[in-house]
């Protein structure tokens, strides 16, 4: 299975040798804080529990605070 996924300043395809890998699991290969980031699947906001499927687009948008 292969998953593109963007970091703000780029995109890299990530190659997944599992048939089942959830959003979570993607963070964890990355070495990636599942908290400072907002994952978006094709379009839409997923959680660290949802599936990630061939041919994907994960983006991931970091967390900003601050006043």
């Amino acid at each position: 299975m292969v998953v593109i996924f963007v970091v703000i300043k780029g995109s890299r395809k990530f190659k997944i040798n599992k048939e089942k890998m959830k959003i979570g699991d993607v963070f964890r290969e990355l070495g990636l804080n599942v908290e400072e980031y907002i994952p978006v699947s094709n379009g839409n906001i997923v959680t660290e529990h949802d599936e990630v499927k061939d041919g994907d687009l994960l983006t991931l948008y970091p967390v900003v605070s601050g006043g």
